[in-house]
């Protein structure tokens, strides 16, 4: 589990840490609204990462299910593909677009960088 050390307490979850430091940098959003958003579309993007890291692993010789687990079947691993392909990625990717068509075609949150940007 990736851990952060900041003045002497510790920080867990690498989502989690990199919030923190988006704050301490003030990457985070101008105000509650922008940071909130920003939350949104990074945990949108961590639940579509969630569904393609189910993809891989549905029949993959290293996902920790044995062998014989009826979820590793050819038939699940292409239906895993066919719903993230075919239903979660376009979502997800239709999402970012609102963003960004919302706020001119440059930036997903508010007028500058921010943390969203970092986990595209």
């Amino acid at each position: 589990m990736p851990l952060l050390c900041w003045d002497g307490k510790e920080v867990g979850q690498s989502v989690t840490i990199a919030r923190f430091c988006a704050k301490k940098c003030g990457l985070a959003g101008c105000d509650d609204y922008e940071q909130a958003t920003a939350d949104a579309i990074v945990d949108q993007y961590v639940d579509t990462l969630a569904s393609m890291i189910g993809v891989i692993f549905a029949s993959d010789s290293t996902s920790p299910l044995p062998p014989q687990a009826p979820n590793r079947s050819e038939e699940n691993k292409k239906a895993k593909g066919d719903d993230f392909f075919g239903s979660k990625l376009p979502l997800f990717l239709k999402i970012v677009d609102r963003f960004l068509q919302k706020n001119g075609g440059k930036w997903l949150v508010g007028n500058k960088v921010n943390c969203a940007l970092h986990f595209l």
